[in-house]
């Protein structure tokens, strides 16, 4: 069956639909019809695909954040699709059957590590920003048999995996261009289906950030970030710059299997700033392959302590026993996150953050760039991390400088106990 899907395309949409790229990236503000564009461009594909192979059988992945979010995409699918060429719907396992022989199955994106087992020709995942990295670590690798396609749909949440990973490899002025990606970026008023009053309005109502984010699709922008104040031309080290001398050295680590373990190796300088040297973060790792990556750089840096996540008791007793200087860290979260937001800020005197991060530290740089508060159902950001985010790295440098700074008594951040801490994370 071959099919043109929507003659009415604007010309953005038509842009993403007539790509030839392996890889198609919608990144678009609020209402400029992303879903909608993906949902018909991913029917298109199909379509051709069965007009290419017949009946042999053709499976396919639509994948979202989470159920909730998914059922936009799946409305916008079954709107797509026509009727006659439905064959099956199974409610329960969210699968829809096309003739003559092609599945299309709905997603979450909540447990990647349940995205394996079945080779795909084609993908789409929507709101791809908010997924988190392992999906499409999943996703790419289901696709590798075929050499299957993947469409992306999202509004953007700053400089995270997303951006380095897609939006990168899809910009041709970028040093990790991909020819196999292609972007198409979308404003909001590039719809010209929206009011343009509309817009102007939400222009003069939202905050300027909310509007850069939501309308302007920038990539620059990102509301609820836990971290606001970090910005990687003041907190990232030139690459190759030399280290200075160090006072001390100490390491913040947080545990994890399925999700990763991170180690993050910070120098404390004679005036109490912390440098992050160096980052272990992977997952998979076996109790005595951990250990072994712990005391190496224990070595290699000469480190005199561990701050490590005091939820692992038996963890940091197996690495005290192999002779690594640890100790449980303190798991006062929002006092924590008090202290990084704290070095990150301009000190009074010296105009300098306390906190600097060198570029080997790929995985913390992504995570504090898009670390989140909870939004509730109005959108307001509650004082608590969103759940169920990339958050490891962040658990580690929280770990890191609430240990490192408790012993420099000049420091100066006002503490305050966090009864939450124990019940939300």
């Amino acid at each position: 069956m071959r099919t043109r899907i929507d003659p009415g395309f604007h010309p953005k949409q038509e842009e993403f639909r007539r790509s030839q790229a392996r890889f198609r990236n919608f990144i678009a503000g609020t209402r400029s019809g992303k879903t909608y564009a993906a949902a018909r461009v991913f029917y298109e594909e199909i379509c051709r695909e069965i007009h290419t192979h017949g009946d042999r059988f053709l499976h396919y992945w639509i994948v979202s954040p989470d159920y909730p979010l998914g059922k936009v995409a799946m409305r916008e699918v079954f709107e797509a699709i026509p009727a006659v060429h439905r064959k099956k719907w199974l409610q329960s396992s969210k699968e829809l059957y096309l003739y003559p022989n092609a599945l299309i199955e709905f997603k979450s994106g909540e447990n990647p590590e349940r995205l394996v087992g079945v080779k795909l020709r084609g993908a789409w995942i929507d709101e791809a920003a908010r997924c988190r990295r392992a999906v499409w670590v999943y996703v790419r690798q289901r696709l590798t048999d075929y050499s299957g396609w993947c469409l992306f749909s999202t509004t953007p949440l700053g400089r995270n995996w997303y951006y380095e990973e897609i939006c990168r490899r899809g910009d041709p002025s970028d040093t990790l261009y991909d020819p196999a990606y292609f972007n198409v970026h979308c404003r909001s008023v590039d719809n010209p289906h929206i009011p343009a009053e509309e817009i102007e309005a939400a222009r003069r109502q939202l905050p300027p950030r909310y509007f850069q984010r939501d309308y302007e699709a920038s990539l620059d922008a990102f509301h609820g970030q836990v971290y606001d104040g970090f910005d990687r031309t003041t907190h990232l080290l030139v690459e190759g710059s030399p280290l200075p001398v160090f006072h001390r050295v100490e390491a913040g680590l947080d545990f994890g299997f399925t999700n990763p373990v991170c180690l993050l190796v910070g120098g404390i300088t004679h005036d109490d700033s912390i440098i992050l040297v160096d980052e272990v973060y992977q997952s998979g790792l076996l109790p005595e392959q951990l250990i072994e990556i712990v005391v190496e750089k224990t070595r290699q840096w000469n480190i005199s302590l561990v701050h490590a996540d005091p939820e692992d008791p038996s963890s940091i007793e197996q690495l005290r026993q192999a002779g690594v200087p640890v100790v449980a860290a303190r798991k006062d979260i929002l006092t924590g996150i008090r202290q990084v937001a704290t070095v990150l800020n301009m000190h009074p005197t010296t105009l300098q953050p306390r906190l600097h991060i060198s570029p080997v530290c790929r995985n913390l740089i992504n995570e504090i760039s898009t670390y989140r508060w909870m939004e509730n159902r109005d959108g307001k950001t509650a004082d608590r991390p969103a759940p169920n985010q990339n958050d490891h790295a962040c658990d580690a440098l929280r770990y890191l400088v609430m240990g490192a700074l408790a012993r420099t008594p000049a420091f100066d951040c006002i503490e305050q106990p966090d009864m939450a801490g124990d019940i939300f994370l």
